[in-house]
């Protein structure tokens, strides 16, 4: 299990389990994915949860970067799902 602490407010965190992650190829984000469909990406100098995206509705399975702003995430619902970070949003 990973925790993820806010370092700047010690009672904001995530206790979710998470299934699988990655990290951008620049290196400076993180994307997370965990048991209730969620994916969140974090900026990994800072900590900060950049965005969340919660369109699966079961497990995620695999995230991976593709570039650096674009995440595709697939989920035990059987879609893959490719989001635009710099529009937050789904293609």
């Amino acid at each position: 299990e990973l925790l993820i602490k806010n370092v700047h407010d010690p009672a904001v965190f995530c206790k979710d389990k998470i299934s699988d992650f990655d990290f951008s190829p620049e290196g400076d984000l993180i994307a997370m994915g965990d048991y209730k469909g969620d994916v969140r990406v974090y900026n990994q100098s800072s900590g900060y949860c950049l965005t969340t995206f919660d369109d699966a509705n079961s497990k995620i399975t695999g995230c991976k970067f593709i570039k650096n702003n674009v995440l595709i995430t697939s989920s035990l619902d059987g879609v893959l799902r490719a989001y635009d970070l710099t529009k937050n949003l789904l293609f």
